[in-house]
């Protein structure tokens, strides 16, 4: 139903701005004053969410002041700061509603500007918001989500789940995989490196078998939207790692690293430890989400 209604205010906004425009402001700054009232805060931000390019507009428009009764022009832009500034309060393990919410909500604003930096003039989108502090403190929210993600299907010991299975940000919606891709896309260069780096870091220092392909796509979008650094930083340190655990395991003739005698293969019984185990499944499994934007730049490891 909330859905529905974010819809509705979303057409109506663009149709008659003058009145659904206010009354959007007033019931998402009223929903702040009451944060632990989750379901309200939830629907308010969700129709900020759907209404995101009517805001925009509105507030670029010369007639923006004959739209809200203090004759204040930047009223919706800066209900967008506001909303944009709280946004990382939303994203939470607990609470996948307003998790969603929030990610739908980033990702609607950043959709509707074309880059993001930290230029700081008159004519910069929010020029009150420190974007690479703003993306830091993003980034860290979000590695927390992923680390205290639970599975939404409990898998039993020794069997495996798929890629493609997870919790809450890739069963209920696409609001997840969007809100990085629109994002990480329209990052200038300097705050893309800064996210790389940083998300290189957690993928290299993380193990999560809860979230699997939360980390896939993750690195998914940072591919998605700059291959050639994407693949460097993130695909060939899996690549390595994997290969260098598989070094390390006893071999018994299969796959060509030693001799196929029956006498070996009657006593060898290579197995890996449980922990080691877990570590390569897990990147062979991001691994396989990473690289379907890897284009030609993977090329140079097919060997």
């Amino acid at each position: 139903m909330s859905e529905t209604v974010a819809a509705a205010t979303s057409i109506l906004s663009y149709v008659e701005p003058s009145l659904v425009l206010p009354f959007l402001t007033s019931r998402f700054h009223l929903a702040l004053e009451t944060m632990t009232a989750t379901h309200q805060l939830k629907t308010a931000v969700m129709s900020v969410a759907f209404a995101g390019r009517s805001l925009f507009l509105t507030s670029l428009s010369t007639s923006a002041k004959e739209l809200h009764p203090a004759g204040d022009s930047n009223t919706f832009m800066d209900l967008l700061m506001i909303s944009l500034s709280n946004a990382l309060l939303g994203m939470d393990a607990n609470d996948p509603p307003k998790t969603l919410a929030t990610m739908q909500l980033i990702g609607s604003i950043f959709s509707n500007i074309s880059t993001l930096d930290d230029s700081m003039d008159d004519s910069s989108f929010m020029p009150m918001i420190q974007m690479s502090e703003w993306l830091d403190e993003f980034l860290c929210r979000l590695f927390s989500l992923l680390q205290h993600l639970e599975p939404s299907s409990v898998v039993s010991e020794g069997s495996h789940s798929a890629a493609t299975s997870g919790t809450f940000l890739v069963e209920d919606g696409p609001y997840y995989y969007c809100m990085l891709e629109i994002l990480l896309g329209r990052l200038s260069k300097s705050l893309y490196d800064q996210a790389l780096k940083k998300i290189a870091k957690f993928v290299r220092t993380n193990i999560l078998p809860g979230a699997i392909a939360e980390v896939g796509l993750l690195c998914c979008a940072c591919v998605h939207s700059n291959p050639e650094e994407a693949v460097s930083a993130l695909v060939e340190p899996m690549l390595s790692a994997v290969i260098s655990s598989l070094k390390g395991t006893p071999a018994t003739g299969f796959g060509g690293r030693g001799v196929l005698e029956t006498s070996v293969l009657s006593k060898a019984k290579p197995t890996l430890s449980p922990a080691l185990e877990t570590s390569i499944d897990c990147q062979l499994k991001i691994l396989s989400v990473a690289i379907n934007y890897g284009g030609p730049v993977l090329l140079r490891y097919k060997d």
